[in-house]
């Protein structure tokens, strides 16, 4: 029909970003496949800037912000304050995941427990609460050899 989008030629990504009630644009694009292809990395907007730039991409430091503002607003991706100056963002995903950031580098390393979720359960229990949801964030060193 006239003025309808053509459903069958649009790429996955551009179906997610019409589910969740976002423009497609081109950096809108660009921003998720960088997301997508470095899954388990988290990326503050500056990394992000620079990934784009090496990769040829023409889009600015405050379109990025706010693409990234719009992402997390459509529950695409998710940003984390680890650190008081420094913002990271990361894909929504289905698989619960913590996270530790070690002292020294500031590296984000992604883990799962469920021993640590079935003590977050204990623990609300104990006090007559169900758990809802959690995140847990361990700052860690390596441990000396």
């Amino acid at each position: 029909m006239i003025g309808e989008p053509d459903t069958q030629n649009i790429s996955k990504n551009e179906r997610l970003l019409m589910s969740k009630g976002v423009k497609i644009t081109k950096p809108r694009l660009l921003i998720l496949e960088l997301l997508q292809q470095s899954s388990t990395q988290h990326f503050s907007a500056e990394e992000l800037y620079r990934l784009l730039v090496s990769n040829g991409g023409k889009v600015g430091h405050a379109s990025i912000r706010r693409i990234l503002t719009e992402f997390c607003a459509a529950r695409i991706a998710v940003r984390h304050h680890f650190s008081p100056n420094r913002m990271i963002y990361e894909l929504s995903s289905q698989n619960d995941h913590d996270h530790m950031i070690d002292v020294h580098t500031g590296q984000v390393i992604d883990y799962n427990s469920n021993e640590l979720i079935e003590l977050a359960k204990k623990i609300a229990y104990a006090q007559e609460y169900e758990l809802a949801d959690k995140m847990l964030v361990l700052y860690v060193k390596k441990a000396p050899l």
